[in-house]
């Protein structure tokens, strides 16, 4: 999907959410952010998924989110969801530059 100048990437962090995976009931906060991600999944807007694990951290883009979307409804039996995350995981200098990419024009930070 290309990104027009004035389209602005929404960046969701997904951290929380996969470090809760096979962690029981789900909370309040987990039901809202499972609700913002299917938003996000069914939107057309511009939308990168952001993973922290320490100093690593993973970027998905909307099909790699998917897949371990269904993992996480499948309850994830084999953890693939964390183990997708990893694999595609990069240091933070790496991943600053990424996002950076995904600024509009002008803009110094992404908020």
């Amino acid at each position: 999907m290309a990104k027009t100048k004035n389209t602005p990437t929404v960046v969701f962090d997904i951290s929380r959410m996969i470090s809760r995976v096979g962690q029981g009931c789900p909370t309040g906060i987990d039901r809202v952010e499972r609700a913002y991600l299917e938003h996000f999944l069914r939107s057309n807007n511009a939308v990168v998924f952001l993973v922290r694990f320490g100093k690593q951290s993973a970027l998905l883009n909307r099909d790699g989110m998917r897949q371990v979307y269904q993992s996480i409804n499948n309850g994830d039996p084999q953890g693939l969801a964390q183990k997708t995350v990893r694999r595609t995981s990069m240091s933070w200098p790496f991943l600053e530059r990424g996002l950076k990419a995904l600024v509009p024009d002008g803009q110094d930070s992404l908020s």
